[in-house]
């Protein structure tokens, strides 16, 4: 007499491999997950970078990037009479802003900084530098004299 189906014994066994096969599996995606955050992240600011340049030109009036690194927070405003917030973002919990370098800023509050564009289509230069928690590291680096923004990614490689 022959039955059609599984046994249990063959069901958990099956159960147990595709458990051990997750387990195995699980610290990749993590990593995964985190540079797919950072790098959503350097996109982000990068694209608000961009629009900022383009907008300053595109308007004729200075615009400014300005950054919270307590906060871990950046937003866009405008330097027209409204100097209202145009734009506002905040990095995640895993995601920090650790530098943020502004040779030619003269600012009294040491806790924030800015990133002025000109209608002329240059830019204050700088260096963001971010971090994700397990040491993979983007640099921005904003050009002077031509406003391009450039991104490079120093990846941490465990020994």
């Amino acid at each position: 007499m022959t039955t059609k189906g599984f046994t249990l014994l063959e069901l958990i066994i099956v159960v147990v491999i595709i458990g051990i096969v997750m387990i195995i599996g699980l610290p990749s995606f993590n990593r995964a997950f985190l540079k797919t955050e950072l790098n959503a992240a350097i996109r982000e600011l990068t694209q608000t970078l961009v629009y900022a340049h383009q907008c300053a030109v595109s308007e004729g009036i200075s615009y400014k990037v300005n950054f919270n690194p307590k906060g871990q927070s950046y937003w866009l405003s405008s330097e027209d009479k409204s100097q209202k917030r145009l734009k506002s973002k905040t990095f995640s919990k895993d995601i920090t802003l650790t530098k943020i370098v502004i040779p030619d800023q003269k600012s009294t509050d040491g806790n924030k900084k800015y990133i002025t564009f000109k209608p002329d289509g240059t830019v204050d230069e700088c260096l963001l530098y971010l971090q994700d928690k397990r040491g993979n590291i983007y640099t921005i680096v904003t050009v002077k004299t031509t406003g391009q923004i450039k991104t490079f990614n120093y990846e941490y490689k465990k020994k």
